[in-house]
C-alpha cells in the first residue's frame, strides 16, 4: 500500500506542477479519440475523415471550453448525416438543439459526458459508464448520458438509412422520418438502456454522497451489481437482446475503473475517524473528521510542516510572553520613578512651605519685639 501511496503522491504532484501544459495535452487525446470514434460512426463526410482536420479539430477543442467543444462536435455529426439525406440531419438537429439548450448550456461542466458515452458504446464497453457517470459528476449525469444514448443508436440508424438509400429506387417509398420514429420509439433495447442506466447513476451517486465508512466503495460495488441486475431482469420482461456477457464485462471494467478513480482521487483511514464538537456565538459544530492516507513521503512533510509550525507557534508565544514581560518591567520602572519624582516634589514643596512659615513667624516676633521696645521707651 506504501508502494502505491507514493506512486500516486508522485504522479499527482507531477500533474499538479506541470498542469497548464499536461490539461491541453490530456484533452488533446480525449477529443481526437472523439473525432476518431464519430468518423467510425458517422464517417459518410471525406472532408471530416481526413487525419489533417481531425488532428486540427482536437487541437481547437484542446483550447476552448467543453460547451464549445461539444458544439464543434455536434456540428461535425450533423455534417455527416447531411451527407447521407437532409431529413436525417434535420432529426439529428433538433435531437441535438433540445439537448444543446436543454441542458448543456446550463451543466457545461457535465457536458464531456454527452461524448463519453458514445465512444464507450463504440468500444462496447457502454455499460461502464453508468457508474463513472455517477463517481465523476452525480445524478445530474443521467441526461447527458441518456442523450449519448441516443447519439450512439442514431448512428446505427444512419447506416442502415444509408444503405436503404443507396440500393433505392425511383418508385421506392421510403420516409426518413417515419423510420426513425419507429425506431426511436419502439426500440425497447435502448428504452430499457435509458433507464437502468437513469437507476445505476442516481442510486450510486446518493449513496456515494453518503456520510457513512466506506461509501463511496460501497456505492462503486452497488452500482456494477445494480447494473447487472437490472438489465438481467429488464432483459427478460421485455425479451431484450442486450447481451450478459457485454454487460457483466462493462460492470467489472466500470468498477476497477472507479476504485482507481477513487484511490488517485481521495483515500482515507476510517480506522482513525475523530469526532469533533466546538461552538461559537451563534452555533454549535459537530465535525467528522477523517484522515487521508498519503505516502511516507508525503507523511514526512506533513511532520515537518507541523513541527515547523509548532515551533513557530512557540517562538511567537515566547516572542509575546518577552514583549508582555517587557512592558510590564518598563510600567513597574515608571510607576517606581513617578512616586519617587513625586515624593522629591512633595518634601521639596514641605520644606519650601515651611521656610516660608518660619520666615513669617520670625517676621511676626521680631515686629512684635519691636513694637513692645518702642513702648517701653
Amino acid at each position: 500500500m506504501e508502494g502505491i501511496m507514493a506512486v500516486r503522491d508522485l504522479i499527482r504532484d507531477f500533474l499538479r506542477k506541470y498542469d497548464e501544459i499536461i490539461s491541453p495535452v490530456f484533452r488533446f487525446i480525449l477529443y481526437f479519440i472523439t473525432f476518431m470514434s464519430i468518423k467510425g460512426m458517422y464517417g459518410y463526410s471525406e472532408l471530416f475523415g481526413r487525419f489533417v482536420v481531425i488532428f486540427l479539430l482536437s487541437v481547437i477543442c484542446a483550447l476552448v471550453s467543453d460547451k464549445l467543444s461539444v458544439l464543434i462536435a455536434g456540428m461535425v455529426v450533423l455534417i455527416n448525416t447531411l451527407t447521407v439525406s437532409k431529413e436525417m440531419a434535420l432529426v439529428y438537429l433538433m435531437v441535438f438543439v433540445a439537448m444543446y439548450c436543454l441542458y448543456i448550456r446550463l451543466f457545461s461542466e457535465s457536458a464531456w459526458v454527452l461524448l463519453l458515452v458514445p465512444v464507450l458504446c463504440m468500444l462496447k464497453l457502454k455499460f461502464a459508464a453508468a457508474i463513472i457517470v455517477a463517481i465523476f459528476v452525480g445524478a445530474i449525469g443521467m441526461v447527458p448520458a441518456a442523450f449519448g444514448l441516443v447519439l450512439f443508436y442514431m448512428a446505427k440508424y444512419t447506416q442502415e438509412i444509408n444503405d436503404i438509400l443507396a440500393s433505392a429506387t425511383e418508385e421506392t417509398d421510403f420516409s426518413v422520418f417515419d423510420y426513425m420514429k419507429d425506431q426511436l420509439i419502439g426500440n425497447h433495447t435502448l428504452l430499457l438502456e435509458i433507464v437502468v442506466f437513469a437507476a445505476v447513476i442516481a442510486i450510486t451517486s446518493i449513496i456515494y454522497n453518503i456520510q457513512f465508512n466506506y461509501s463511496w466503495y460501497i456505492a462503486i460495488g452497488v452500482g456494477g451489481l445494480l447494473m447487472i441486475i437490472f438489465f438481467a431482469v429488464g432483459g427478460t420482461i421485455i425479451e431484450s437482446d442486450v447481451s450478459m456477457g457485454e454487460v457483466i464485462l462493462g460492470s467489472i471494467i466500470g468498477i476497477v475503473v472507479s476504485l482507481v478513480v477513487q484511490v488517485v482521487k481521495r483515500l482515507v483511514d476510517y480506522s482513525r475517524k475523530e469526532k469533533v464538537q466546538f461552538e461559537d456565538d451563534e452555533y454549535y459544530y459537530y465535525v467528522t473528521a477523517v484522515p487521508k492516507v498519503v505516502g511516507n513521503k508525503k507523511k514526512a512533510e506533513f511532520d515537518k510542516k507541523k513541527q515547523q509550525k509548532t515551533e513557530n507557534d512557540s517562538e511567537a508565544a515566547a516572542a509575546v510572553s518577552n514583549a508582555v514581560r517587557r512592558n510590564t518591567n518598563n510600567a513597574q520602572r515608571s510607576s517606581a520613578n513617578n512616586g519617587q519624582r513625586n515624593n522629591t516634589n512633595g518634601a521639596k514643596k514641605s520644606s519650601t512651605n515651611n521656610a516660608q512659615r518660619n520666615s513669617a513667624n520670625n517676621a511676626q516676633r521680631n515686629y512684635s519685639n519691636n513694637a513692645q521696645n518702642n513702648n517701653g521707651r
